[in-house]
């Protein structure tokens, strides 16, 4: 039994699937995403994550220069369509349950809505400048 349960419902999955990413965007145009939302209600329902959903199409993408040399290529990996809905539904309900509790750090900056690291910049400039006004020695 897990300590944290994911909080997802049907019409929060059918939200992320209604502000689709460009991946997403291709398979709800080509008709790929149909029965998308009540698989992930499963998946989340059971506690389990198809195998099928764990594979991926990895595939070389060229960054630049000579094209023949391989070294100017880097892979990525193609997930499937409903592991990135699920993905985003277990990372937003995560994110809730983490900020809604109060466990995350004053000093977390990066990878929260709100707290950049151009955030963080100003944070470490008004510190330094208040300990030069105190002055300390930065």
């Amino acid at each position: 039994m897990s300590m944290f349960r994911i909080n997802v419902n049907l019409p929060q999955l059918l939200c992320i699937v209604a502000k689709p990413t460009k991946s997403l965007k291709f398979a709800i145009l080509s008709g790929r995403h149909d029965n998308t939302p009540q698989l992930c209600m499963k998946s989340r329902a059971d506690c389990q994550f198809p195998i099928s959903w764990k594979k991926s199409q990895v595939t070389a993408v060229f960054k630049k220069g000579n094209r023949l040399d391989v070294n100017n290529y880097r892979p990525i990996s193609l997930l499937s369509v409903p592991s990135k809905i699920l993905e985003r539904a277990v990372c937003r309900s995560f994110d809730n349950h983490l900020t809604s509790h109060n466990l995350l750090s004053d000093r977390q900056w990066r990878f929260r809505k709100g707290h950049s690291t151009e955030s963080l910049s100003l944070h470490v400039t008004e510190v330094w400048k208040e300990a030069l006004d105190d002055g300390l020695k930065v």
